[in-house]
């Protein structure tokens, strides 16, 4: 006997409630990107690629008790801390990523004025710690043709 052939209402129904169940994944934070998929509650931009902030162990500081990390430290075994995420303008959402080198830092990354994309991107050009040239954020490679300001 053949098989009567489906109907188009009948194979979209197994599509549709996939792509509900992706949509509502997404929507209520169960996942967080590739990038992010360990920071349940953790809100505002991702740290840069190029941070390598994904490394060492993943710490959380909630110094105003709201239920959302003020904090967040990436740190090694050894306890170098590699990366931190910090909410500068206590909004809730994390705003501000630095990277670490031996303990210092040697690059960070800052929204500014809130609308979750990252807007000035600072670096320590000589290594002494002090991040001293301040551009606005761009994911273009930079160069540096040593004008110091000071």
């Amino acid at each position: 006997m053949p098989l009567a052939p489906r109907s188009p209402r009948s194979a979209l129904g197994p599509l549709a409630v996939a792509l509900l169940a992706a949509a509502s994944a997404c929507s209520f934070g169960f996942y967080q990107g590739q990038d992010r998929p360990e920071d349940q509650g953790v809100e505002g931009p991702p740290p840069p690629a190029d941070f390598h902030c994904d490394r060492g162990m993943r710490h959380s500081e909630d110094s105003d008790h709201d239920g959302r990390p003020d904090r967040v430290l990436n740190v090694l075994g050894g306890g170098e801390i590699i990366c931190s995420g910090e909410d500068r303008n206590k909004d809730g959402k994390i705003d501000t990523w630095t990277r670490f080198e031996k303990g210092r830092p040697v690059e960070e990354v800052s929204d500014t004025n809130g609308d979750g994309v990252y807007d000035r991107r600072a670096r320590d050009t000589n290594g002494d710690g002090a991040l001293d040239l301040v551009t606005p954020f761009s994911t273009a490679p930079t160069i540096d043709i040593g004008l110091r300001l000071h």
